[in-house]
């Protein structure tokens, strides 16, 4: 089976911060990523909205009613968003999200903490067929941390005061220069309905990191 990932970056650090990681229901994943985005001040969430994804980004939507989800850019030349919510993992949309972290590292501008992750970058790889290139782990491994990560860094897009800033600097801003925080962000209450539900962040299934990672 597939795990359930959830990836969580500090864009005003430019490092990886949280990890979730387990084999878990869908309508129970949802859950796991509303209060994760509550606890990281409503944080951006980019679920993917493939297949059984769509029950997850539902569940966002309709049941928990979380107010920040990704919103793709429109296809048709329009300038602006479209208004259905997640990400579309199709063969040309993950060679986009596997360029977007290629250019982080190469440009220093992420640090990952996960072990995990780190382990499944090492035999995540492309692949030529026919006349398509294909992404993804070697046989019998694992790259759902790595996919997760990916759709972390492709919500930076939609962090408008940060992408100025990228535009200036060749390196993340703090949180004092983009006027966010004068120190750590505080996390935002969780609605009460979910206190009860989420697991417990320093225990079980997610994994906070305390140190600056490795790598």
């Amino acid at each position: 089976a597939d795990f359930s990932v959830i990836s969580v970056i500090d864009v005003t650090e430019g490092r990886q911060v949280a990890e979730f990681r387990d084999i878990i229901t869908l309508e129970r994943f949802a859950i796991e990523a509303a209060a994760a985005g509550y606890w990281y001040n409503t944080a951006l969430l980019v679920p993917e909205r493939n297949s059984i994804g769509a029950v997850v980004v539902n569940d966002l939507r309709v049941k928990l009613a979380y107010p920040n989800l990704y919103l793709p850019p429109r296809k048709d030349g329009v300038q602006g968003y479209s208004q259905q919510r997640g990400f579309s993992t199709t063969n040309d949309s993950k060679q986009l999200l596997v360029a977007t972290m290629i250019s982080n590292f190469e440009d220093e501008m992420i640090i990952i903490a996960s072990r995990i992750l780190f382990g499944e970058l090492s035999v995540f790889e492309k692949k030529e067929q026919a006349n398509f290139i294909k992404f993804a782990a070697q046989a019998g491994r694992k790259d759902d941390t790595v996919i997760a990560f990916g759709l972390a860094l492709t919500g930076i897009e939609q962090t408008p005061k940060l992408l100025v800033e990228l535009n200036r600097k060749s390196k993340l801003p703090s949180a004092r220069e983009l006027g966010l925080a004068s120190g750590p962000v505080e996390s935002m209450p969780i609605p009460k309905k979910l206190q009860d539900l989420i697991t417990v962040k320093a225990m079980g299934s997610w994994n906070p990191f305390t140190d600056m990672g490795v790598g």
